[in-house]
């Protein structure tokens, strides 16, 4: 009997060591999107980023103050102190409220609700914030 409640514990004790494991517990801070805040005035748009190379890259920048500006009357946009690294960042047809990065030009991009574009701004991440969009005026805005 005593073996048999020595194996038990045993098995109990190491299935308690693989699930909570160093490395899964690594692997469920990944799946956990770092989330910045954007804020301008009175106004907070949360980003919850996405784990690419060109995010990680603008988090490597933070904090950080931008001036952003109507482009085109399709979106903001607000150019970095440097241009971010996107080798291996996937490009984003369809975008709905997002954060975003123009590679070519080296500026982040917010596009106005039904705004289209060419396909390759590069997604950081969604807006979660609640009319995160609308939390965006038209003109210039510091943030």
């Amino acid at each position: 009997m005593r073996l048999k409640t020595r194996t038990i514990l045993a098995l109990a004790a190491l299935m308690l060591m693989v699930l909570c494991s160093p490395l899964q517990a690594a692997e469920r801070a990944a799946e956990t999107p770092v989330k910045i805040r954007l804020v301008h005035d009175d106004n907070e748009v949360i980003i919850a980023l996405f784990d690419n190379p060109a995010a990680r890259d603008f988090l490597s920048m933070l904090p950080l103050t931008a001036e952003f500006s109507d482009f085109a009357d399709t979106e903001k946009i607000s150019y970095l102190p440097r241009k971010l690294q996107t080798a291996g960042s996937p490009s984003a047809r369809e975008i709905g409220p997002a954060f975003t990065y123009y590679a070519p030009w080296g500026n982040l991009a917010v596009f106005y609700p039904g705004s289209g574009h060419d396909g390759r701004p590069c997604p950081l991440g969604p807006l979660e914030s609640r009319n995160a969009s609308l939390a965006l005026p038209r003109g210039p805005l510091m943030a």
